[in-house]
């Protein structure tokens, strides 16, 4: 919200015609552009103002509160909305206790009838707050959903969501790193994963050994004996899994749908800035692409360069930092050469 030209009403504008009036704020901003200060929380119409360091308790511009008071109206016939009962309490004018609002937005969320959406800036955690309140209270947990559906044999089958159930988990991220070496971060889907445990790679039809299973928080591993259905762990050094692979049991081989990568929109030239590095970038872009599949590398066989393609120039320079940073691996990026073709296009009588 703090960028310039952001404005508030034509972003929400913009959303609701995309997605539809399902589209509801949680918050209004305090401010906007350079002078974007804090917000004001629709459900508990409660302003936080940012002080330098954090998001604090404030007193509410009369505007914003006027649009804040608006907005909560609308939220609560959307509660009113997900039963009869509390439609009826709504018609006679009573108020919903702060549990009845709850129950009633994760309802709305959940059915799909509410989109929520929050403002802040990430680079002074405004909003930050704000975004995890709302994940917690209002989207759904593994305990709501109940089940996934995975394939069987080519059949779509029900995955009941469930530490009891036979264990299956889908790796959604990699992580590369120079010490411990490949790290995979799963959803445990069913059933419950545990250290010293082997599982089957459905995708790659091999059997994997857990060594070790932890939680991830930033760059902390925080060590685990086990991951039930609906937590997300993390294991190192799994020999065959990627980012999009599915892990189950053999006598239950179920496997969950990919995940469908944009394709590369931008190639550039590869090319090392030394002689020792030509030798290494290899290693580190094929150790790249397990962490970020959605660049590729290939060598075009005409003009023989190496060419790396991604989503853009702010993709691949993040790539060539992590190949400097991590690999110890310094290139430069270029313009790809192009093979021009000639052919005789018509006939001559001489």
């Amino acid at each position: 919200m703090d960028k310039e030209n952001v404005k508030f009403e034509k972003v929400l504008e913009e959303l609701q015609e995309k997605l539809g009036k399902k589209v509801v704020p949680f918050s209004v901003p305090i401010g906007s552009e350079q002078d974007f200060k804090g917000y004001i929380d629709i459900i508990s119409l409660k302003a936080k103002i940012f002080n330098g360091t954090e998001c604090v308790d404030g007193v509410a511009p009369a505007d914003a509160l006027a649009i804040a008071e608006e907005l909560k109206a609308q939220l609560m016939e959307s509660v009113a909305e997900t039963n009869e009962e509390m439609m009826e309490k709504f018609f006679e004018g009573e108020i919903f206790t702060d549990e009845e609002i709850r129950v009633g937005l994760k309802a709305a969320v959940m059915s799909g009838e509410l989109v929520p959406v929050v403002v802040g800036t990430a680079s002074k955690t405004i909003g930050v707050n704000e975004l995890m309140h709302l994940a917690v209270s209002y989207l759904p947990s593994e305990a709501d959903l109940h089940e996934s559906i995975a394939i069987k044999d080519g059949k779509e089958v029900i995955v009941k969501i469930d530490k009891d159930s036979p264990v299956s988990a889908f790796v959604f991220k990699t992580i590369v790193d120079p010490f411990v070496g490949k790290i995979s971060i799963y959803k445990v889907l069913s059933g419950t994963m545990k250290k010293d445990l082997d599982i089957y790679n459905v995708n790659k039809n091999e059997v994997e050994r857990i060594g070790s299973v932890f939680f991830v928080r930033g760059k902390e591993q925080l060590e685990a004996t086990e991951v039930r259905a609906g937590d997300i762990g993390a294991s190192a050094k799994l020999q065959y899994a990627q980012t999009g692979d599915t892990l189950a049991t053999k006598a239950n081989p179920v496997k969950f749908p990919a995940i469908e990568y944009p394709k590369p929109c931008l190639f550039m030239s590869v090319e090392p800035k030394s002689k020792d590095d030509e030798e290494k970038i290899g290693q580190a872009l094929t150790k790249l692409t397990d962490e970020d599949p959605t660049f590729v590398v290939i060598r075009n066989t005409e003009t023989k360069q190496l060419l790396l393609g991604g989503q853009g120039n702010i993709q691949l320079s993040v790539i060539i930092n992590k190949m400097k940073n991590t690999f110890n691996v310094e290139v430069d990026l270029s313009d790809p050469k192009i093979a021009f073709r000639e052919t005789i296009k018509g006939k001559s009588d001489v």
